[in-house]
């Protein structure tokens, strides 16, 4: 990978909860010159945000560059996708020709990405599959699968983050290979203690970092705050949804973090949990707050995700099958005491899925493609 610029095609705004694209694009510019394409926005939402630069340059070999908008109501009309995806290429080829594109690689995480593989002429194409698009609430399910298969067909390599999805994508491209998230195990390994915030809340302290969406099970998150009235259930992060009305006084939703202070954030809770609904989303994907709650060394429950059984075999995750089996997991791992266990948990975290060997062992695939090439 050695002297290409690399064109990184994010489903993610910058400025957003950092995901694995934030991860995997800010260690690529250690050694390359990575240009982050934040996605499309509607020309109303353009408007309402009063535009702003369309690049910054954030690091030496880190820039941010905004497409021109989109026509709006894309979702209702589906059929504006290829025309909204021909203006961003374009828009975003014309501010690379003046950066002074090299020879690159075309690094996409989001169906919508297709759309730059015939604008850009690439010299080569990865695509960093990272959950199931198509299968997301609110999204037209029809065109998003049909671009995520043109894009796997597509991709020189495709880089699955769980089983499904490399299952999925196997069939597609032969150059596919299971690549899960990870951890920052520089920032995770800093020392400290937590937040008074949150301690001031009264524990025990039940808590969950990420988004707050769809795929989170409301009524399961009810059930066991009512069940369980001295314990806090604390979540950190954006809210992208609608409440129910009926949640109990110990459910707090406290909104997002920067994110050097999130190990500080799990720090405050006794457990992390995870309480997904089970949905072709969730058990397709390889949620990153587990080894960021693991990398801390807390005790973790979760809903019946594929991807986590394999930590659950460890003892690393308890998972729970029903409500009953939430409450149970939830005492045992409240009243842990197990010092051997949360550093094995730690170990497994730091030493096994640091972003560092996930990217190490994504450029190793790549540069035996540029290879062959």
């Amino acid at each position: 990978m050695k002297d290409y610029d690399i064109v990184f095609v994010s489903g993610l705004p910058w400025s957003f909860v950092k995901q694995r694209h934030h991860h995997v694009a800010r260690r690529l510019a250690i050694k390359n010159r990575v240009f982050f394409i934040e996605p499309q926005v509607s020309i109303i939402t353009q408007l309402r945000s009063k535009g702003g630069k369309r690049v910054v340059n954030c690091a030496n070999s880190l820039y941010l560059i905004k497409p021109y908008p989109g026509v709006p109501f894309k979702k209702r009309l589906p059929w504006l996708y290829p025309l909204n995806g021909l203006v961003a290429a374009v828009s975003v080829k014309n501010v690379l020709n003046i950066l002074g594109l090299k020879r690159h690689i075309l690094w996409v995480t989001t169906p919508e990405g297709y759309f730059y593989i015939n604008i850009l002429k690439s010299d080569l194409v990865v695509y960093d599959c990272l959950d199931d698009f198509a299968s997301f609430p609110g999204v037209p399910g029809g065109i998003i699968s049909c671009l995520d298969r043109k894009l796997s067909q597509a991709a020189d390599i495709v880089f699955a983050t769980a089983n499904r999805l490399f299952e999925m994508k196997s069939t597609l491209n032969q150059n596919c290979h299971l690549i899960p998230n990870g951890v920052d195990s520089e920032l995770f390994s800093q020392h400290g203690g937590g937040l008074e915030t949150i301690f001031s809340l009264g524990k025990p302290v039940i808590g969950y970092i990420g988004v707050i969406s769809d795929w989170l099970d409301f009524e399961l998150i009810r059930v066991l705050a009512t069940n369980r009235p001295h314990y806090s259930f604390v979540f950190v992060g954006p809210l992208k949804t609608r409440l129910p009305p009926n949640l109990p006084d110990n459910v707090h939703f406290l909104g997002q973090y920067p994110y050097e202070q999130i190990p500080a954030v799990i720090r405050s809770f006794d457990v992390g949990i995870i309480p997904f609904l089970i949905n072709p989303l969730t058990t397709s994907t390889n949620p990153v707050k587990v080894y960021e709650y693991l990398a801390i060394g807390i005790p973790v429950v979760s809903s019946d995700l594929p991807e986590l059984r394999p930590m659950a075999e460890r003892g690393y995750v308890g998972i729970a099958g029903s409500t009953i089996e939430w409450l149970s997991l939830l005492d045992q791992a409240v009243e842990e005491q197990n010092a051997a266990m949360r550093q094995a948990r730690r170990s497994f975290a730091m030493n096994c899925a640091s972003w560092e060997s996930r990217i190490q062992a994504m450029e190793t695939v790549i540069n035996l493609k540029i290879g062959e090439n």
